[in-house]
């Protein structure tokens, strides 16, 4: 399944169209909410009070008066979906999503999909040794190698600096947190 939504790469869409590619891959994975005040479908009105919540980025562009979307938003969206149907509330997903670049939303969406499995427990440990998720308090600090919650699939992810993140496979590293820690001292050790 994550194949179908890989395709949609470097596609861009209007509102309506987002909203259908959405609603393809939520319906293909089988996710649905259990609260009946979560709509299983999105509508063009749902995406745009998710953009005004801070849910969603903002358009990559306007066509005229029309915007265009990308496949980062799809990427957003399909996540959110994704934790609706896990039963999160909004507020716990705007602790989490926003903040999230698309290696780190392929990473837990390829997992999730792949696996046939909603998106798992969004809350894996900080650099710290803190909680961190969607009900926790984020440690995006500059300069520190911040632990992100933990993605789907079993990778962790790690905000080394503005702008650079890595996933670690931990099947593959014996300590992820460790390596994230020297990375991110070499990085500061070049500036």
């Amino acid at each position: 399944m994550f194949d179908d939504l890989r395709r949609l790469q470097g596609k861009t869409f209007d509102l309506h169209g987002l909203a259908l590619a959405v609603n393809r891959q939520v319906a293909q994975a089988g996710w649905s909410p259990d609260d009946e005040r979560v709509a299983a479908q999105l509508d063009a009105r749902t995406i745009r009070y998710y953009q005004t919540l801070g849910l969603v980025s903002r358009p990559e562009r306007y066509d005229g008066r029309r915007a265009r979307y990308g496949y980062g938003h799809l990427l957003q969206l399909v996540a959110l979906k994704a934790l609706q149907a896990q039963g999160l509330s909004l507020e716990q997903i705007r602790a989490w999503l926003p903040d999230q670049p698309v290696a780190a939303l392929q990473a837990a969406l390829a997992g999730s999909l792949a696996h046939g499995r909603g998106f798992g427990k969004v809350a894996p440990s900080g650099a710290s040794g803190a909680m961190l998720g969607p009900e926790g308090n984020r440690n995006n600090r500059q300069g520190e190698a911040a632990s992100r919650p933990q993605m789907p699939g079993d990778l962790s992810a790690f905000r080394l600096a503005p702008g650079v993140d890595l996933l670690i496979d931990p099947v593959q590293v014996l300590d992820p947190q460790d390596l994230a820690r020297r990375l991110q001292a070499a990085l500061e050790g070049q500036g």
